[in-house]
């Protein structure tokens, strides 16, 4: 009983301890990934920490950057990667007992050479009973290049006899995406070690060679024994 004064109306409260410590915690489990385009589909690790007594969710949703994303229904020509909305298809749920799931999403192996491309992943919305980690955006690097061309010799040993003159040496370009120019320059030089001596044996020569689009074969006459794309 209070001395000298009258107790007020409040003579009780109630105080709720948080546990933030144990509280479910959703984040990617790093911040950067690679992958190659063939791969098919990256699967992006989520873990949950704290708490798995219960049932949580999050959104997980994709951000082009300079990958390229599908829209939400199909899969345009020029897409890097099938698109995720901020929408309910997009949200991973773990049940009770369940502390790491992933984020799929499908990648589009095209035939078209291109560098190496970025996009990104992002959590959000989690659910009420859980809240978003220190790693809610992670960026996925589809490693390039990809669908790289290739241009070499025909093969590794050429025999002519030594009368033949001017001959002629086969140069081969190989890969999906043909659809532009390429150019590689050629030069002859002595093989290790020499045997035909430049300028008496054959003629020293250094082209440029060009490949327009489309094609994969260019014969070049020249007059030389030994060549060596340089």
């Amino acid at each position: 009983m209070p001395v000298y004064a009258l107790l007020g109306q409040v003579t009780r409260a109630s105080v709720n301890i948080n546990d933030t410590e144990d509280e479910p915690t959703l984040q990617f489990d790093k911040k950067t990934y690679h992958v190659n385009e063939s791969t098919g589909f990256i699967h992006a690790p989520i873990e949950r920490k704290g708490d798995t007594s219960s049932t949580v969710s999050a959104l997980c949703y994709t951000v082009p950057k300079s990958a390229k994303g599908s829209s939400l229904h199909g899969l345009e020509s020029g897409s890097d990667y099938k698109s995720r909305g901020v929408t309910v298809d997009s949200r991973v749920i773990f049940g009770p007992g369940v502390s790491m799931s992933t984020c799929d999403v499908k990648l589009i192996d095209d035939s078209e050479y291109e560098l190496s491309e970025e996009f990104e992943l992002h959590l959000s919305d989690a659910s009420d009973n859980a809240r978003m980690g220190d790693v809610s955006v992670a960026k996925v690097v589809i490693d390039g290049p990809n669908d790289a061309l290739t241009v070499s010799l025909g093969n590794a040993t050429f025999t002519f006899s030594e009368d033949a003159g001017t001959i002629e040496i086969p140069v081969l370009r190989q890969g999906s995406d043909l659809s532009s120019v390429t150019s590689v320059w050629y030069a002859t030089r002595p093989s290790d070690p020499p045997s035909a001596t430049p300028g008496v044996d054959y003629i020293p020569s250094s082209r440029k060679v060009e490949f327009k689009a489309g094609k994969t074969v260019e014969v070049k006459k020249i007059k030389f024994v030994y060549c060596f794309i340089v």
